[in-house]
């Protein structure tokens, strides 16, 4: 395939003797088998007592014709030439998190490193050792992190535009104010995966730059995940997004593949990021993420816990009737259809008859004046049909009985006015 994979790896551990949160020079070394198993073109910028260690890898898999190693000293770089304005930068602009900055991961030479990760990407591209059309930065050490399935997605790229995951929203507006921006960690790009052409993969490098000389010359130490989110704005063209939590980075590349995990980033993770960003307004990033969902959900790649499927429902296409106005009924359609007459749905109740009640009457359809799907009941029963009522919002609902049973109804449920749903009653006889 014509890519070229970049990464690097410069020992902090060893310059930063007393830092107890930096994994030891080995713990890299091995993780990074992980890289020396791509039978791809890989290109290594390390310190130079790594550069036969790691050919000695590449050569043992037979893969020394595919790489490229560039041995250069930390202090080299020429980011570490402007360590004084990082260090200003930081003391004018200290993280909230100073025990962090000061003690643990987010140093100075931490900064300087990840700062550095994208000026490498750039010169990666630029130079073009392998003549490849495509490039992918992998961190080193990222299988302390990502789960590796699904990692052969990146070999078959789609996409020129620089490609990184989202793990937390953000809203533009806090942005501006870079003094507080930059005071605090953002997670709001995942730097440890990131793919493009190599002609965006130089502008999202030069863009970088700039960026990062107004922030030295503004007195800030940044971080690269801090940036990106003023990146990503700046140039909304020169990225497509995709998202889910840092152990996802290869797993939800092209779309949400991963059967529930009860950990940090399983699929309650997923949703609360949908979530956030719709509540941020960046609906388009919302609908693509959920959408993506939606159609690992129909296509049995991923599975919905039960208890977590309301909220899948209530989240996907309903989102406060922006989704169902923007694109339109085929799209609740499509949601009713293979979701209200799922297992995963009848599994939420364990009253059979309510089910099968529920099952019969749920019909749906349209009026001209409104794209809101119309539920139709018989009757309503019971409580926990009503709680049924609760969860599906934003329908109007339709309820067949008699006069006098209208007035049971209200008198019953006053719970059940507008503020819940939309409610009409066909008066029979």
């Amino acid at each position: 395939m014509n890519i070229t994979i970049v990464t690097c790896f410069f020992n902090l551990a060893d310059r930063e003797p007393g830092n107890t949160k930096r994994r030891t020079q080995q713990v890299y070394l091995d993780k990074a088998k992980f890289i020396y198993d791509f039978p791809f073109n890989v290109l290594f910028y390390c310190d130079p007592e790594f550069e036969h260690i790691i050919y000695k890898e590449r050569e043992s898999r037979h893969l020394e014709t595919k790489t490229k190693i560039h041995p250069i000293r930390f202090e080299d770089l020429d980011l570490y030439q402007r360590k004084k304005e990082f260090i200003r930068g930081r003391k004018k602009t200290p993280l909230k998190t100073q025990h962090l900055a000061n003690h643990g991961k987010h140093s100075i030479n931490y900064s300087i490193l990840v700062c550095s990760k994208q000026l490498l990407f750039g010169k990666a591209a630029l130079e073009n050792y392998f003549n490849t059309t495509h490039f992918i930065w992998i961190d080193f050490g990222i299988d302390h992190l990502a789960l590796r399935k699904r990692t052969i997605e990146l070999f078959s790229l789609t996409s020129s535009k620089i490609r990184i995951m989202i793990p937390l929203p953000y809203r533009k507006e806090d942005t501006k104010d870079y003094r507080k921006w930059f005071s605090e960690i953002r997670n709001c790009g995942a730097a440890g995966v990131i793919t493009g052409s190599r002609d965006n993969v130089i502008e999202f490098s030069q863009g970088f730059d700039n960026l990062l000389n107004e922030l030295l010359e503004f007195q800030i130490c940044p971080l690269e995940e801090q940036m990106f989110p003023i990146l990503f704005e700046r140039y909304p063209d020169l990225f497509e997004h995709y998202y889910g939590g840092y152990q996802d980075l290869f797993l939800n590349y092209k779309g949400f593949h991963a059967s529930y995990i009860g950990i940090n980033c399983g699929l309650d993770y997923y949703i609360n990021l949908m979530q956030g960003l719709r509540i941020n307004g960046q609906m388009d990033r919302a609908y693509d993420g959920l959408k993506t969902l939606y159609e690992a959900y129909n296509g049995k790649t991923v599975m919905i816990p039960d208890g977590n499927l309301f909220q899948f429902l209530d989240e996907l296409f309903i989102c406060d009737g922006w989704f169902g106005k923007k694109y339109g009924r085929d799209i609740i359609n499509i949601y009713l259809e293979h979701t209200c007459y799922s297992e995963h749905f009848m599994k939420m109740f364990r009253n059979p008859n309510i089910l099968k009640r529920f099952n019969d009457n749920f019909k749906h359809a349209y009026t001209s004046s409104s794209s809101l799907p119309i539920i139709e009941f018989d009757d309503i029963y019971d409580n926990m049909l009503l709680d049924l009522l609760r969860h599906i919002r934003k329908y109007r609902i339709c309820i067949k009985c008699t006069e006098k049973r209208k007035i049971e109804l209200i008198n019953k449920y006053p719970q059940i006015n507008l503020d819940v749903c939309q409610i009409d009653f066909d008066i029979s006889n």
